[in-house]
């Protein structure tokens, strides 16, 4: 047995007339007997069977597994020429463990769906026949009433496996059981569907048993230059789609996050169609993704997953790799070493919801890299610019966008060492340009300037001060920089940066900085960044050396629900970029300084009122998070501390879709 690799066939085939159900039902492993009326294969009769009786939901249902002892061969003409065929087990107790098995996925099955395996008109009983399977080692006959039939490979249990199996096969089952709509869909377009059909068999045999979870997907791969939609066996993308969009369990348990296969399923049953991502994917993602964000996030994951930040980044990630890990999920089309200059590639996407990976390595002399995707004219293109430091501790950058073009600049040698442009397509393929630009940038000062300068304190005892400023190559600005990158001077005389106020804030960089202690009577000095000893701005007269007075400080965050809006994929939401601004500006209260933290939403009431739809005549819902306080040399650093964890709780409220009047 090797996973997920079991072979698993569906069959048509008629069946022997449903036996007589009727007999002495038994608890537990279930005894074997001499049963008549056993089905006959190949001129082999099954003349024993094991009938296993349990009680599901408070209702008692049956397993039946039908078998032989006759160690006599039979021969089949297959594609023309014969087959010999073995179709008998050697113990009872192989029997037994198959219906036990079918046992375990019953129950596990209706734990999670509130769903039987199919036995319409079969009595409470689902019949199992161990035989040679001929190219599968397991088949879910079509269930119809009254035909109730699983076949599981006879030599396969005769050798001791098969626990799998019969879990993939019990899932089946439990697909027909959708009957109200979804099966009449699946059966007839069997083996088309198979990215669902035998993915979610796969996945529901892996959501049963803590150690076949454990190998279950064990070293899986993924082919992106295929459509998802081409997939059979082993689809990763829907064990991406139940960890990202289930509720249930917790990664410790097999069943983590399975109800949002069987949500698929009842999704199946209401449309008649098992092609219901695109309703379903918002739905259960409480409107957070369309399905075509949904795999953006999926083609990121599989490159990103093992730099990733689970915590802040938990769409980049698989949480069920378990002990075994996943193989290669993101094979590149091409990994290049750049140390300066530009390459490009001309393609376009292979297949329908497939992707592409261009993968850079950055040598010296590549210290910032520019990567632009270039789509032929309206072009819909999946666009992933991503950055990954691989060694401990491990970080990714990602700045993704849908559509025709897309260019980001990262740190590349010396910060990240993998970069990759990914390219996916969604219902329609593209021709493209993939281009790659080591580059020089440049940095600007926002904050402080001549015209809008910083007060820093007496030349003897200086205070701290905001500085703001961007790196750009002029198409982008540069993401990924840490603060060791820069260096800091007032008037020819180091900074220091304040440990912990270093922040990327949108496109920007944010720090707080101690100005040096200068001699009596200096008043205006030259504010300068240097990034990397080499690359820098100055700002004459941008510091002034004067006692500012005292402040009051009000913060006031919006916390409305299009807060929650990510302008560009990766960098962050509206509210993720201010709360980030906000921590730094709480480091430059000082003692005599006045603070007040607020947030404000408004109330949906009456319901619809907000913009663009309604009036825009909503009530506010301010919140004060933290009272007007006088800082003292006593409370400072205490203040501080309640002023960043106020702001860090700072949500966006999701209960209304309101757009209060005057807001950007």
């Amino acid at each position: 047995m090797a996973g997920y690799r079991i072979a698993t066939a569906h069959g048509d085939e008629p069946h022997p007339p449903p036996t007589d159900t009727t007999g002495e039902p038994v608890q537990g492993a279930g005894v074997h007997a001499a049963c008549p009326g056993g089905p006959t294969i190949d001129g082999i009769t099954l003349d024993e069977c094991i009938t296993r009786t349990f009680l599901v939901g408070g209702v008692n249902k049956t397993i039946r597994v039908w078998y032989t002892k006759n160690a006599t061969t039979a021969t089949r003409t297959v594609d023309g020429s014969p087959v010999t065929l073995e179709h008998w087990i050697t113990q009872d107790s192989q029997a037994q463990q198959v219906a036990a098995w079918f046992e375990e996925a019953w129950l596990r099955y209706f734990a999670d769906s509130g769903h039987h395996l199919y036995d319409t008109g079969c009595g409470n009983l689902v019949n199992v026949q161990l035989e040679d399977g001929v190219g599968w080692s397991g088949i879910a006959y079509w269930g119809s009433p009254g035909n109730c039939w699983i076949g599981i490979d006879a030599p396969m249990v005769r050798n001791g496996g098969g626990q799998w199996t019969v879990y993939h096969e019990a899932q089946h089952y439990l697909q027909y059981s959708y009957d109200n709509g979804c099966y009449g869909f699946l059966q007839p377009n069997y083996p088309d569907d198979s990215e669902f059909v035998e993915g979610y068999a796969d996945l529901g045999a892996d959501s049963v048993n803590a150690a076949l979870d454990i190998m279950g997907y064990s070293g899986i791969t993924y082919d992106p230059s295929t459509s998802m939609y081409e997939k059979s066996y082993g689809n990763i993308f829907n064990k991406y789609f139940i960890e990202q969009l289930g509720t249930i369990g917790t990664p410790s348990d097999p069943w983590h996050r399975i109800d949002a296969m069987y949500d698929h399923y009842s999704e199946c049953d209401n449309q008649d169609t098992l092609y219901v991502l695109s309703t379903l994917i918002p739905t259960l993602s409480g409107g957070k993704w369309t399905d075509r964000e949904f795999f953006l996030n999926f083609f990121a994951a599989n490159w990103a997953k093992d730099w990733a930040d689970p915590v802040t980044q938990p769409e980049l990630v698989y949480l069920d790799d378990d002990a075994s890990p996943y193989g290669n999920l993101a094979p590149t089309t091409q990994d290049i070493t750049m140390s300066g200059g530009s390459q490009s590639f001309a393609d376009s996407t292979p297949d329908d919801w497939a992707a592409r990976y261009y993968q850079v390595r950055p040598q010296t002399g590549c210290p910032y890299l520019q990567m632009e995707v270039d789509g032929s004219p309206g072009a819909q293109l999946g666009i992933n610019l991503m950055a990954a430091k691989t060694s401990a501790p491990t970080r990714v950058l990602r700045s993704a966008k849908i559509g025709e073009d897309f260019v980001r600049t990262f740190a590349a040698a010396g910060v990240h060492n993998r970069l990759v442009a990914a390219v996916n397509s969604f219902n329609n393929n593209y021709s493209y340009t993939v281009k790659f630009t080591c580059v020089t940038p440049t940095v600007n000062i926002l904050e402080p300037r001549q015209v809008n300068f910083a007060m820093v304190g007496d030349p003897a005892s200086p205070i701290a001060f905001l500085a703001r400023w961007t790196v750009s190559d002029g198409a982008s600005t540069v993401r990924g920089l840490q603060a060791s990158d820069f260096s800091f001077d007032a008037g020819g005389d180091p900074i220091t940066l304040v440990p912990g106020t270093f922040q990327e804030v949108g496109n920007e960089y944010w720090a707080i900085l101690m100005p040096p202690v200068k001699p009596a009577g200096t008043t205006f000095v030259n504010f300068k960044v240097t990034l990397n000893n080499s690359i820098s701005d100055t700002e004459t007269n941008a510091l002034l050396y004067v006692n500012p007075g005292n402040s009051d400080i009000a913060m006031s965050f919006d916390a409305s629900g299009s807060m929650n809006t990510e302008d560009t994929v990766g960098e962050g939401t509206r509210l993720t970029n201010a709360k980030r601004a906000g921590q730094v500006v709480a480091d430059l209260l000082r003692v005599g300084d006045r603070l007040v933290v607020q947030d404000w939403s408004a109330f949906d009431n009456p319901p619809g009122c907000g913009l663009p739809f309604g009036t825009g005549n909503c009530p506010l819902d301010i919140r004060t998070l933290l009272p007007l306080t006088d800082l003292t040399a006593g409370n400072l650093s205490t203040v501080i501390s309640q002023a960043r964890t106020q702001i860090n709780n700072i949500s966006a409220r999701e209960s209304s879709s309101v757009t209060v009047r005057g807001e950007a």
